[in-house]
């Protein structure tokens, strides 16, 4: 018995423990990928630290070729929402304009409900398209 009790408190600990942890969404609020096809570098960052539901959020999406230059002219589709609930954002985001080379803002993003979000951009420059994926836990 002195065993189980042991477990469950080392368990309780553990579990409290996690909750003064960084949360998974501020964890979030800069993220670095490698485009489907490899052909962009992307790191997104929220302006908006921390990351808050029900908040409108702004973004800068910094795009390199695989040589690391940056890529200038892109244009972007923003896409994205929550899988699991099968439904988008509850706005419609968008790339609205190039804030210098290689660095453009997104605006529009909101994050309506706790879960798991998904962030997509469909990036085409010089004649290359290809997409990208950032997981985001509200």
């Amino acid at each position: 018995m002195k065993k189980i009790y042991s477990l469950l408190t080392i368990l309780v600990l553990l579990l409290n423990a996690n909750c003064f942890a960084e949360s998974g969404a501020n964890a979030q609020e800069n993220q670095t990928r490698i485009s489907t096809n490899g052909i962009y570098h992307v790191t997104v960052d929220s302006w908006l630290k921390p990351l808050l539901l029900g908040r409108m959020h702004a973004w800068t999406a910094e795009i390199r070729t695989q040589d690391g230059k940056p890529v200038t002219d892109a244009k972007i589709k923003v896409g994205g929402g929550m899988p699991i609930h099968n439904h988008g954002f509850p706005t419609q985001p968008e790339a609205t304009k190039q804030i210098e080379d290689g660095q453009y803002l997104i605006e529009g993003i909101k994050f309506s409900m706790p879960g798991p979000w998904v962030l997509f951009l469909d990036i085409t420059a010089n004649g290359k398209t290809d997409s990208v994926a950032f997981d985001i836990t509200m």
